[in-house]
C-alpha cells in the first residue's frame, strides 16, 4: 500500500501519512477522521484521539511517520 503513495503530490503525501498513522498507532478510521491539527504533537510524535465512548488516549507514532507529517 505504501508503494502506491510514492510521489511528491499533495495526495501522495496525504495518503502516505494516513496509512502510516494507521499502521503505527492502530487507531480506528473514525478516530483518524476526527483528528484535527491541534490533536497532533509533532515534537512528541503523538496523536491524541477520542475513541469509543468518548474516552481519549495518546497514540505514539514512529520516526518515518513523523518525517512524513513534517512535510
Amino acid at each position: 500500500m505504501l508503494a502506491t503513495c510514492k510521489g511528491n503530490t499533495f495526495y501522495n503525501r496525504r495518503d502516505e501519512a494516513v496509512i502510516r498513522l494507521f499502521l503505527d498507532t492502530g487507531m480506528r478510521a473514525g478516530e483518524l477522521l476526527g483528528l484535527e491539527l491541534d490533536d497532533v504533537d509533532r515534537e512528541q510524535s503523538m496523536a491524541f484521539v477520542t475513541g469509543k465512548g468518548g474516552r481519549g488516549r495518546a497514540c505514539r507514532y514512529g520516526v518515518k511517520t513523523a518525517e512524513v507529517l513534517r512535510h
